[in-house]
């Protein structure tokens, strides 16, 4: 998965940044290209290696129009817990 600069992502642990920068750096004389991720709530600086994304599970933000429809599939596999169960010690 590919990103733009300026474009919204949820990073999972750290919640929504904005891709500020896509960079190459060397670590260990080795290249990588990096996004430079600015998180919202905090403003910190975040830098994900390109070849990590999908393991880290960062994606993008889902569409407006897609919520009804995420909100329908959690329903169908919510199941309302039995009353009076106490819970095992």
């Amino acid at each position: 998965m590919e990103f733009r600069i300026g474009e919204k992502v949820v990073y999972p642990n750290h919640g929504v940044g904005i891709i500020e920068e896509i960079t190459s750096r060397s670590v260990n004389g080795v290249p990588e290209q990096y996004y430079l991720l600015r998180i919202h709530s905090n403003s910190s600086l975040v830098m994900i290696p390109v070849s990590n994304v999908k393991s880290v599970g960062m994606r993008r933000i889902i569409k407006k129009n897609d919520v009804s429809g995420l909100f329908k599939l959690l329903a169908e596999d919510f199941f309302e817990p039995e009353s009076g169960l106490e819970r095992p010690v």
